[in-house]
């Protein structure tokens, strides 16, 4: 019984690759650039054949096919049929963020046969952390409220232990 639900097993996963599911890879995008950073992608498919062209937009920073980058950022790449896979390059934003700001968002389409869409992927990347240089992350103002809770708790402790006490 377990040799004939094994053999099953195995033929639906040889038929499943052999319907052509559309199955991609994309390597080199962090979770996090860092500002001014280059990061080389791959794009590899499961069927290159199948895939007659790339396109690459992205929402911050700028797209090369080599790496060499001009004044301007370019949002959008693409690229021909490749009979192994698709590299280019990304330069992160070189400016710092206010909070909440500078995320890049990615889209990647593999056109299939006739122009349909064969695969696509979507995805963020965030920009770096904001840490405070050269200056308290804590306001000045809330530090002094809080230096001015401890002296009056100092002070209405040490009155509380004078009216308490008695003798």
């Amino acid at each position: 019984m377990m040799r004939i639900l094994y053999g099953t097993l195995v033929l639906l996963l040889v038929a499943t690759a052999a319907h052509g599911e559309a199955t991609y890879r994309v390597d080199g995008l962090p979770l996090d650039y860092a500002l001014g950073e280059v990061y080389e992608v791959t794009l590899t498919v499961s069927d290159p054949s199948a895939v007659s062209g790339v396109t690459i937009t992205t929402t911050n920073g700028s797209l090369s096919a080599i790496n060499e980058f001009g004044e301007g950022e370019a949002h959008d790449l693409q690229f021909g049929a490749s009979d192994d896979s698709w590299s280019f390059f990304w330069q992160a934003p070189a400016d710092a963020h206010e909070l909440g700001e500078g995320e890049a968002e990615f889209s990647v389409t593999f056109a299939g046969e006739d122009d349909s869409t064969w695969a696509s992927y979507e995805t963020v990347v965030r920009p770096p952390p904001i840490h405070a240089e050269d200056e308290e992350a804590t306001p000045e103002w809330a530090l002094q409220l809080a230096w001015g809770g401890v002296a009056l708790t100092g002070i209405l402790a040490l009155a509380a232990t004078f009216i308490l006490r008695r003798d």
